[in-house]
């Protein structure tokens, strides 16, 4: 494990509080440390991966590129864990859920590797090395051989019951896709609960973000369940989070109707993920990329505008993720041989 600059901000010793205002002088202590806009562009313009993992993990050069980003994704969980322990109540309860994403992200791998019967030795070097409250049961994930016995393995009460709504699906190629589908419907759905219960003043700002996701995981649901694999509207509505213009079956089903991203977009009433953009993207890949920006303004506006309350623990968790999304991408565009002009259309957070 590598330690890297977050550490040394959270390594004070100081007696555990969850005092508001003390946490959110913290983060945005924190905050001034992303990597983003200028500070990334100048990651992008290293030359060799040694140099820019030298900078990204405080001077350790890993062996290969596999290691320097397991090591960017594992202290970015323990980061997220730390300052979890600073929280309490219902505030705790939604961040600690949020950080799960790494852990279900390993669960659809493994899910993946399940589906093409690989078995748990070949795989180790595509699981995120988290901590151990974070663990999955590899074994048993991959050895379940129905979904019925796939849902008992899996430790989380909210995302087996997820699995379970994939059960009596036709056994084919379309079953893994179904599955994680149920999985992150599962893991936003109970985002949606916990966030739905902090403080009401605090709620909305946390709440927008969250919501931003839900919206943007079912619009690239329905469009590739729908574009890519012609699936009809009888199988998309138990897989999606049923929140914002997808409340309703008849508004996105009209939305989906052609294959004009923009015209979809506006449908849906969501003409603003485009932002200043001179044209909608054509592709479900420029799609993704839209909606992920159209999330980073959000949590940049939410950071900005929340106050000593709990949206400022949340637009940074946002903000990070998107630091380390971007950090992972300079590595493979290191890997690749790109340059630094290609490598920057790829980023998020360089705006």
């Amino acid at each position: 494990m590598f330690p890297n600059k977050y550490d040394i901000c959270l390594a004070v010793k100081i007696e555990l509080t969850t005092d508001m205002d003390f946490l959110c002088a913290r983060v945005r202590g924190l905050r001034s440390k992303l990597y983003a806009g200028p500070s990334l562009l100048a990651l992008a313009r290293l030359a060799t991966s040694a140099a820019y993992y030298e900078r990204v993990l405080s001077g350790k050069v890993p062996p290969s590129h596999t290691e320097g980003e397991r090591s960017l994704i594992t202290a970015h969980v323990e980061h997220l864990l730390r300052l979890c322990g600073f929280l309490a109540g219902r505030r705790r309860q939604a961040f600690e859920w949020l950080t799960r994403r790494y852990q279900i992200e390993n669960l659809k791998v493994l899910l993946r590797a399940r589906s093409q019967k690989i078995g748990a030795e070949k795989i180790q070097d595509l699981l995120f090395e988290l901590p151990e409250e974070l663990s999955l049961p590899v074994d048993e994930i991959l050895s379940a051989g129905d979904t019925e016995s796939l849902a008992r393995a899996i430790p989380l009460e909210a995302i087996s019951g997820g699995i379970s709504r994939a059960a009596g699906l036709p056994d084919d190629s379309r079953l893994p896709f179904f599955l994680e589908s149920a999985v992150e419907k599962a893991f936003l759905t109970e985002g949606l609960n916990r966030v739905s219960k902090v403080g009401h003043a605090e709620r909305a700002r946390c709440m927008n973000l969250l919501a931003r996701e839900v919206v943007s995981h079912n619009v690239l649901f329905v469009w590739r369940a729908m574009k890519n694999y012609s699936l009809g509207a009888a199988l998309l509505r138990d897989f999606l989070v049923l929140h914002g213009p997808f409340e309703k079956s008849a508004t996105y089903l009209r939305a989906f109707e052609g294959d004009d991203v923009a015209a979809t977009l506006q449908a849906l009433g969501m003409s603003n993920v485009l932002g200043g953009r001179q044209a909608a993207p054509a592709t479900a890949a420029g799609l993704e990329a839209a909606l992920q920006a159209w999330l980073y303004r959000a949590a940049r506006r939410c950071y900005a505008e929340s106050l000593a309350d709990f949206g400022v623990v949340v637009s940074y968790y946002y903000l990070k993720r998107f630091e380390l999304q971007d950090l992972l991408r300079l590595s493979e565009a290191l890997r690749k041989g790109l340059g630094p002009d290609e490598a920057v259309t790829h980023l998020v957070t360089v705006k």
